[in-house]
Order: structure tokens, then sequence, then C-alpha cells
């Protein structure tokens, strides 16, 4: 069987997108066959434009030994219309406000911790770039 370890995603800048193609770029794969073997692969996103962006603001992460599961959720106020005491009504007749799950992973401590760095090092070059 193959072992296939992937190297640091951060420090292989899986978050850039390639300026030409738009795409995903920066990490490859090292499959270990034999001790003395070894055979490097691009890895290559596909249907990458086919995967609707959705806006997640609400995020639940649950854990146990070793494993997590990561839930992003998207929360949207109630439309509220009217008069200042229509309003005030509407609220009060409020229950709840639902959170729409729109997404759930399970993830290793080793992928947790990746993700970690990989949003460490977005933030940095983000706020880089759009500081000033």
């Amino acid at each position: 069987m193959s072992r296939v370890p992937v190297r640091n995603a951060a420090a292989l800048g899986l978050g850039q997108l390639d300026p030409k193609s738009e795409q995903p770029t920066g990490c490859s794969v090292t499959v270990t066959e034999h001790i003395d073997q070894r055979l490097e692969l691009p890895l290559k996103w596909i249907d990458f434009d086919a995967i609707p962006v959705l806006l997640a603001n609400c995020f639940l992460v649950q854990h146990q030994p070793g494993e997590f599961v990561l839930s992003l959720g998207q929360l949207t106020a109630p439309p509220l219309v009217g008069t200042p005491e229509d309003i005030k009504a509407q609220v009060t007749e409020l229950t709840q406000v639902p959170i729409r799950t729109i997404a759930r992973y399970g993830l290793t401590r080793d992928r947790v911790t990746e993700l970690i760095a990989l949003l460490e090092a977005a933030l940095i070059e983000h706020d880089r770039l759009n500081s000033g």
C-alpha cells in the first residue's frame, strides 16, 4: 500500500491562485512504494469553478480524540419592516433565529493544524496587501 505524505500546506501557498489560469496552485504529493523509490505528482484542483462560493458567518467546532468536525453556517437576520412599533412587535414574537448549515467537514488533528497555518498565512498576506 502507498504512503502519501503531503507537505505543509501553508509553506506551499495552497491558498493562492495562479495569475494566468486563476486556479489554485502550489502542492505536490510524494508517493512512496519502497524506501528507495519516489514518484512526485502535482496536485490539480478539478471542478474548481463549478462549485458555488457560499457565505459562511457562523462556525461550530466539535471534537473527540484525534478528530474534529467543522460545521459552517449562514445566519441571515429575519426581515423586520414597518413602523418602529411594528418592528418591536415582530421582534418580541421571535423565538429563534435559524442558522442554515451549508457544510460539515471532518478533519484529523493534523489537517486542523494545516488549516490553521493556511488561514493564518492568508490573513497575513491579505493584511499586507490591503493595509494603508
